[in-house]
């Protein structure tokens, strides 16, 4: 099925790049990438929307052209990527900024260039206490939209499409029978624009104290395949956490399951029969924590690693799945990480082909 390293890999270019200051004056930097790992693509579209900083429904716009933010409320106006991810991810001082961008290469600070697992960034708030509200009221509204899913509907066909021979969708994946989709504004000042209504597979997200904090959208047409949208996998505005896990069915022993996607960890509970729960992202997942009612029962945590492809001397998901390891090893708590062979590969790929 793979292997079960605990160590990322790294070549002789990521030895190399050992300093914040370096890795982000290198002509194939890419800003876009640090920022949709920290959680943040749903702000990286280049139209007008909500700020996930003081709110609002048109006033925020990341520019892709000038690799920068704006707002028209926010008293900076605006600034680089380096000041959004330094405010969107809460930092209070350069350093933890510098060390964000290090450990998105797996690079400790202070080695010669070393790549060491990534540890997990602590949750941030990053909105106001206004805007949190209006977030749970919108995510709990959209749940309440949604029903069971039913034999032949738009969700059970994808999944059952997407990983062949799935035996059971879990009880908290659910559908929408008609979301709305809306893109950004054409142009600033703009309202933003009513794509259509779209079934949709729903999942919410909950941090380690049992709150709401996430919900996951899939945007699909009536026969199950993606719909044509720009992003058809959506995650709300959310509530600022950057830890919390999409919880696809309770351990009924000792093993618990994490991975990066949906389909993701639907595959590695039809191959291995424990739950797996999804954390959407590197980042999310390389921050998972294990609920506290669950401390005294799950012994094992099982990681189940995309196997990704080295980009700038870097592969997202094994650190973060080497990041996580460490973490429980810390906690007393065993880790495993299992990775399909085949690079680019994930679980649902590897049920997907065989």
């Amino acid at each position: 099925m793979g292997d079960t390293s605990h160590a990322p890999s790294h070549d002789g270019q990521s030895q190399r790049l050992t300093s914040y200051e370096v890795l982000t004056s290198r002509s194939d930097f890419d800003w876009i990438s640090v920022l949709k790992d920290a959680g943040a693509e749903s702000y990286l579209t280049g139209r007008n929307g909500p700020c996930p900083f003081c709110g609002g429904t048109d006033r925020f716009q990341f520019s892709l052209k000038k690799v920068a933010w704006f707002c028209r409320v926010c008293p900076e106006g605006g600034g680089p990527p380096s000041d959004f991810l330094k405010r969107y991810m809460g930092y209070t001082c350069f350093q933890q900024l510098a060390d964000h961008i290090r450990r998105f290469y797996g690079i400790q600070a202070g080695t010669q260039g070393e790549v060491q697992p990534r540890p997990a960034v602590p949750p941030m708030p990053k909105q106001p206490a206004m805007d949190k509200a209006k977030s749970l009221a919108r995510m709990e509204a959209i749940w309440s939209s949604t029903r069971e899913v039913k034999s032949g509907d738009a969700v059970d066909r994808y999944l059952r499409f997407r990983i062949p021979g799935l035996k059971h969708i879990p009880r908290e994946i659910r559908i929408h029978p008609a979301l709305e989709y809306w893109d950004a504004p054409l142009e600033s000042g703009g309202r933003p624009i009513l794509v259509g209504k779209f079934p949709a597979m729903i999942v919410r997200g909950f941090d380690a104290d049992n709150n709401l904090v996430q919900v996951h959208k899939t945007y699909l047409t009536s026969d199950g395949a993606k719909a044509a949208v720009k992003h058809p996998k959506k995650t709300d505005v959310g509530v600022g956490s950057n830890s919390f896990a999409f919880r696809l069915g309770e351990p009924i022993g000792h093993t618990l399951g994490v991975a990066e996607g949906i389909e993701t960890a639907l595959a590695a509970t039809l191959l291995d029969g424990h739950p797996v729960w999804p954390c959407h992202s590197s980042t999310i997942l390389s921050n998972f924590v294990l609920p506290e009612h669950l401390r005294t029962t799950v012994k094992m945590v099982i990681i189940y690693a995309d196997s990704d492809e080295m980009k700038m001397g870097r592969k997202a998901g094994s650190a973060a799945a080497a990041a996580l390891a460490s973490k429980l090893r810390q906690e007393r708590v065993r880790s495993m990480i299992v990775r399909p062979a085949k690079v680019g590969a994930d679980m649902a790929d590897l049920v997907a082909h065989g």
